[in-house]
């Protein structure tokens, strides 16, 4: 049961991290191929890979600057398909996933921005993966009861029963949009 309990606790943890990063959705602006200045068109994901992965980075960061945005402390979250493709292009620089002590997802630093890695990030809409790029906590997370879990016995039955609970909920604030990217790619 024990084994059973923590199964549905991490299933519990990764919903609520799937519901946060659907929010990367919900950003003021998008980053794709028409503003990688790769000769891209606007609409269409970057097609990421390790010759240009730098490039798309610096061109994000310049969109948020151009905004008004302070880029000095910037992070990405990615899929570890991309963060692949950046630990591929940056072994010369340091960043090696393989070599990073990951601590709630964070992979290390490319260009700049600290790199996080997620499985949980959207990949439905238009099969590309949605990236978030931008100043940090900009999507707002509530939790008014942390994911717990209670072992009862049922009243009408023989046995035991468990009970899992929590209170959550997410928001992406507009005037907080301003400051994060939906950057939008695909990883060959």
């Amino acid at each position: 049961m024990e084994a059973g309990i923590r199964e549905a606790t991490y299933a519990i943890r990764q919903n609520i991290e799937q519901t946060f990063f659907a929010q990367v959705l919900n950003a003021y602006d998008s980053f794709d191929a028409g503003d990688s200045g790769m000769g891209g068109v606007a609409g269409n994901a970057i097609a990421l890979t390790t010759s240009n992965v730098f490039t798309a980075f610096s061109r994000a960061k310049a969109k948020l600057a151009a905004q008004g945005v302070d880029v000095s402390g910037l992070v990405a979250v990615v899929s570890p398909e991309v963060a692949a493709v950046i630990n591929e292009a940056a072994l010369s620089t340091g960043f090696n996933l393989a070599d990073a002590t990951f601590k709630n997802g964070y992979a290390g630093d490319f260009n700049g921005v600290k790199v996080y890695v997620s499985n949980f990030l959207d990949t439905t809409t238009n099969s590309r993966t949605h990236c978030y790029f931008g100043v940090n906590k900009q999507i707002s997370l509530a939790m008014q009861i942390a994911p717990m879990t209670k072992i009862d016995t049922d009243p009408l039955k023989f046995g035991e029963i468990v009970k899992i609970l929590t209170v959550y909920g997410v928001k992406t604030f507009t005037k907080r949009g301003l400051r994060f990217l939906d950057m939008q790619v695909t990883v060959a």
